[in-house]
């Protein structure tokens, strides 16, 4: 199984879909194409997994998470990285099954093609929190609906979230 060390991510106007341009740890190249229903699945799965990671409950889950995840947003912003870039022969697949496992080290993502694993992605919690800022940004893009992100991910939170009165 390949093991994904880098991945960029983008929306295709074209496909209207999503693509990860990945790269193994080899230095190949190959693409992963995941439709909207699909990603929306993955974006629920992984929230829950970013989730049941802190262990909290409740209104003090919902502010930990938010604050989480806006120091992601503002890291994110402070980084630069490389985008991978896909060769044209490179291989493509339609992701059409995936597989989330998850410990306390990380969340790994098995991407599957046709019943063959092709792609196993593990992130540590930032990691994946960015992952779901990415994959967010991308929503935006493509103006689809941002309902499947949970709403720790809200750029401003609700006025019963809100910890101080205005």
């Amino acid at each position: 199984m390949t093991t994904i060390q880098s991945i960029t991510l983008k929306y295709s106007d074209l496909e209207d879909r999503l693509q990860f341009d990945c790269l193994d740890a080899d230095g190949k190249t190959f693409n992963i194409w995941v439709t909207r229903r699909f990603a929306d699945r993955l974006i629920a799965v992984v929230s829950e997994k970013i989730a049941e990671a802190t262990g909290l409950q409740g209104a003090a889950a919902a502010h930990t998470q938010r604050m989480r995840q806006d120091l992601t947003k503002f890291q994110l912003s402070q980084t630069r990285t490389a985008a991978v870039s896909v060769q044209a022969a490179s291989p493509s697949w339609l992701c059409n099954t995936v597989q989330v496992r998850s410990s306390s080290e990380a969340i790994t993502i098995i991407f599957v093609a046709d019943e063959n694993e092709i792609g196993t992605l593990s992130l540590k919690e930032p990691e994946a929190r960015s992952f779901l800022e990415i994959i967010r940004k991308n929503y935006i893009t493509a103006q689809w609906s941002l309902a499947v992100f949970p709403k720790w991910m809200d750029e401003q939170p609700s006025r019963s979230e809100k910890i101080l009165p205005n």
